[in-house]
């Protein structure tokens, strides 16, 4: 039996409990021929009326799909694994920290500053990235005190903390380029040559050779952290938008809209926007069609931004005047902008005659165009189903197109 992900529901299609498995039919038999079970497990056999499943490639891809399952329908008996977060990620400290270091993590809590990697989809794969960052800008540490240098220094794996004179201004520097390259693969580039011209005027040639490695090697040490891994990407995004939504959900969304709007017929067409990037770089946009309530793939269309800045509003008013002005792609009854009251405003600006609404990640807030009150959505109600399910739909194709450019950067 192959690996994948199986769903527990009530008997209203409820989410209760989203699980993955390596081997599908023994993890699912497990829940009903395992002796030891706790009250939890009673409750959610109890609760549940509906048990499918969704076959997947491998192992690694099952996790995926699962964490976006639960992260889209955060089901009841999932808490555990919604309070925190499947991926791992790799921190870089503010460069204003006395000693900045990098660590791995599964818990983020980012202080101002920090610059966040990821997410890994295994340890493993960040363990990669991690070691090689250490070894290839020698930033390791043993957090030892030791005047004439540990054995690790000795030997070229500990970048000299635990000595008296150990040179702080040199590991910051490596530090500094460590996450300009995390953050900005090209204007990596333009320091370390920036910095080989400064101390080849300095007679500085051990330096020189050092930087000259950088520049010349870290594609190879870090060809990992750019494989995104576009095929199983393509194969969960399609995964994600076969899931559709039951024609009951989506005719009471429609018509909830209809109130709403007060349109004298059903809307046909919602669109919605997404803009995505890496690390506040390399903007990626999507703007996805779902015709009469189904995602349509022939009226969705990706975007590389021009505008290579960490800067959603920009990109935003690049992105609709360009899908509709430009290109000529008909407006929607209604179109949905991935963020708050500011895209809002952005999109405002443009007067373009349809209705727009903003929907709010984290909070689930839809944000109205005009004066009225924002309305918070639920996982429960048919129109936040719907919304919700088209604002994923937007991140997923955005975040899938990011994946084939890095792969194509590869």
């Amino acid at each position: 039996m192959k690996p994948g992900v199986y769903l527990f529901k009530d008997q209203e299609n409820v989410f209760l409990y989203i699980g993955k498995a390596k081997n599908l039919k023994k993890r699912i038999l497990s829940y009903f021929t395992d002796r030891q079970v706790d009250w939890k497990l009673e409750l959610l056999l109890k609760k549940a009326v509906v048990l499918e499943t969704i076959t997947t490639e491998s192992e690694k891809e099952a996790l995926l799909l699962e964490a976006d399952l639960i992260s889209t329908h955060k089901p009841l008996f999932n808490r555990l694994l919604t309070s925190s977060t499947p991926f791992t990620y790799i921190v870089c400290d503010p460069v204003t920290a006395e000693f900045p270091q990098m660590k791995m993590t599964r818990t983020l809590s980012p202080r101002e500053g920090e610059l966040v990697i990821g997410p890994f989809l295994t340890k493993k794969d960040a363990w990669i990235v991690y070691k090689n960052s250490i070894e290839f800008f020698n930033l390791d540490s043993c957090g030892k005190n030791i005047p004439g240098g540990c054995l690790q220094f000795h030997i070229g794996k500990c970048a000299g903390s635990c000595r008296l004179n150990f040179d702080k201004a040199a590991y910051r520097e490596r530090f500094v380029l460590a996450r300009t390259l995390f953050s900005d693969e090209a204007m990596f580039e333009l320091v370390v040559d920036k910095e080989i011209e400064k101390t080849i005027k300095k007679f500085e040639f051990d330096r020189v050779e050092e930087l000259t490695v950088y520049k010349n090697d870290y594609k190879k040490y870090f060809i990992s952290l750019f494989e995104k891994g576009e095929e199983v990407q393509d194969r969960i995004e399609n995964v994600l938008l076969d899931l559709s939504l039951k024609e009951e959900i989506v005719y009471q969304a429609l018509f909830r809209i209809k109130d709403i709007f007060q349109f004298n017929t059903l809307p046909k067409t919602v669109d919605c926007i997404d803009i995505s990037h890496f690390q506040g770089h390399s903007a990626v946009g999507s703007c996805v069609r779902f015709a009469h309530g189904l995602f349509s793939k022939k009226e969705s269309k990706t975007y590389k931004m021009p505008l290579d800045i960490n800067n959603d509003y920009a990109n935003l008013s690049f992105l609709v005047t360009t899908h509709y002005r430009e290109l000529g792609f008909g407006l929607p009854d209604v179109l949905v902008i991935d963020g708050g009251k500011g895209q809002l405003g952005t999109i405002k600006k443009l007067k373009l005659k349809t209705e727009i609404v903003a929907l709010a990640k984290r909070e689930e807030t839809l944000y109205f165009i005009d004066d009225r009150e924002p309305v918070k959505l639920s996982l429960h109600d048919s129109l936040g189903i719907f919304l919700i399910s088209l604002r994923n739909t937007a991140h997923n194709v955005a975040i899938g197109f990011h994946g084939r450019l890095f792969t194509k950067r590869k």
